[in-house]
């Protein structure tokens, strides 16, 4: 969506950036009484936090299934959120995007899956365990059965 991203208080004369904030409301007052000050500008990233620690957190309270389920569901959230226009300027693809995703497609296979090999839940919790630091195994580890997983992760997030 095109926005007007530098924004000036109506109420105080703060100035500041929606695109450093993600928010229209001042940060010096709080008043939503905004304007913008300059031309609109394509944007579609936004402020989003990727952080799989209470999914981790979890590991030994419920099943993999259930852990599959929960590391999708944030997965989707940080990935449905997520944009690559910052200001009208094109952002890289980065490595933490693709973990996620890749997490995402991985995850909800393993959440469907009646027996896992040992080798498939490995990869997946070392995804899980990673992910949202940008870190995967490398491709050699990647299980026969996941394979698909990984790539079309990669096919849909470019």
């Amino acid at each position: 969506m095109k926005i007007r991203g530098e924004r000036e208080c109506t109420e105080c004369g703060t100035r500041w950036s929606y695109y450093e904030t993600g928010s229209v409301g001042c940060p010096a007052c709080g008043s939503l009484q905004s304007v913008g000050v300059d031309e609109r500008t394509e944007h579609t990233d936004m402020q989003v936090a990727f952080d799989l620690t209470p999914v981790r957190n979890a590991i030994d309270e419920i099943g993999t299934d259930d852990l599959a389920e929960r590391a999708r569901d944030r997965c989707r959230e940080y990935v449905r959120r997520r944009g690559f226009v910052n200001a009208g300027t094109l952002r890289e693809l980065d490595d933490t995007y693709l973990a996620a995703i890749e997490l995402l497609h991985v995850a909800d296979i393993v959440a469907r899956e009646i027996r896992l090999e040992d080798r498939e839940e490995l990869y997946f919790l070392s995804l899980l365990r990673d992910a949202d630091q940008g870190d995967r195994p490398a491709a050699e580890d990647v299980p026969r059965s996941l394979r698909a997983a990984r790539g079309l992760a990669y096919a849909n997030a470019v």
